[in-house]
């Protein structure tokens, strides 16, 4: 496991762990024991405590009777499920968009760099293009705690699929494009149908 080192906030460390887990580097079952796990990311006990602690209310990672953390075995159905389930709550955001008129000005210029990136050799920033995207998605609609909820989502598995997965951005222009334009046009039922589209494929990439 590679060190960390440094010092790092529990949200940080949470990050790479979640990482690990949806990678497989931490494999299912694998037992953990916070003191062994601080000491091989050279990490104060703490923030590495908490860390765990915010990926078991997650759903990474099962608490043992011996106080040990577990990482939980996922199967590929529960997971095909949450892409879906995040579909439908990206939807119904971009539906808040549509009911209130939301000037998507923003998202239009964030997709634009996007593009431009994909064009280039800049696919890591791409990646990043594509992620907050998604982000910008809720933040615009001002409804704080939705929008929480829906960039910890993100964070999960579509956030590994978009910035890690050997499909890279460009691959995905044409169904961003399909929903921005679907979301510009107030067309819903085409816009439903994109942004199902889009997450389906993500986990089609994950499974691969």
């Amino acid at each position: 496991m590679k060190k960390i080192g440094l010092v790092q906030t529990k949200d940080q460390i949470a990050d790479v762990l979640r990482e690990y887990v949806i990678s497989g580097r931490l494999v299912p079952e694998q037992e953990i024991v916070q003191e062994e796990l601080a000491d091989k990311l050279q990490l104060s006990r703490t923030p590495v405590r908490e860390a765990l602690q915010l990926l078991e209310k997650e759903g990474y990672l099962e608490r043992l009777s011996n106080r040990h953390m577990r990482v939980r075995a996922i199967s590929h159905d529960e997971i095909a499920k949450a892409f879906k389930i995040i579909a439908g709550i990206e939807y119904e955001l971009m539906d808040i968009i549509l009911v209130r008129d939301i000037d998507i000005s923003g998202l239009n210029e964030s997709f634009g760099k996007y593009l431009n990136s994909c064009d280039t050799e800049l696919m890591h920033q791409a990646r990043v293009y594509e992620l907050e995207l998604h982000r910008a998605v809720s933040e615009i609609t001002g409804y704080g705690y939705l929008a929480n909820l829906h960039q910890r989502l993100l964070a999960g598995y579509p956030g590994y699929v978009i910035m890690k997965s050997d499909k890279g951005p460009a691959g995905r222009v044409k169904s961003v494009k399909r929903i921005l334009e679907s979301l510009s046009l107030k067309r819903r039922p085409e816009l439903k149908a994109a942004v199902e589209e889009y997450y389906s494929d993500l986990a089609e990439c994950y499974a691969k």
